[in-house]
């Protein structure tokens, strides 16, 4: 019975940014020493929501919604997983590298480097 309370409580829309806040921590004390990182999804899930939801959360409240991104973040980057899944999350879900992006014109920035095998050994 208190288990479905709480459920109930974790999917009704946070009034105040402090309630936001609450459940985020709410929701990062219970992954505590669990096997994966804390996310965006995790804490959708968590709540009883989509990831649309977040989406209007961190309208409503931008700086809160700055606040979960920024712990997120931190999250993922002491995780002890592979760099390569710890790189596609903070890109694909974290928006990593999209304002270097924009200032390109969205254009993905090419690199050309002379690797010229033949004049390695000189």
């Amino acid at each position: 019975m208190e288990e479905e309370k709480k459920k109930r409580a974790q999917r009704k829309m946070p009034r105040e940014e402090s309630e936001l806040l609450s459940r985020f921590a709410a929701y990062l004390e219970e992954r505590e020493g669990g096997t994966s990182f804390p996310n965006v999804a995790g804490f959708c899930r968590y709540c009883g929501r989509g990831e649309e939801w977040f989406g209007e959360m961190k309208r409503k409240y931008p700086e809160s919604g700055d606040v979960i991104l920024t712990a997120l973040e931190d999250a993922a980057l002491n995780a002890d997983r592979s760099p390569t899944l710890v790189t596609a999350y903070l890109k694909h879900r974290l928006g990593y590298g999209e304002a270097a992006g924009e200032a390109r014109g969205g254009m993905p920035e090419v690199v050309f480097v002379d690797r010229s095998f033949a004049r390695d050994g000189e």
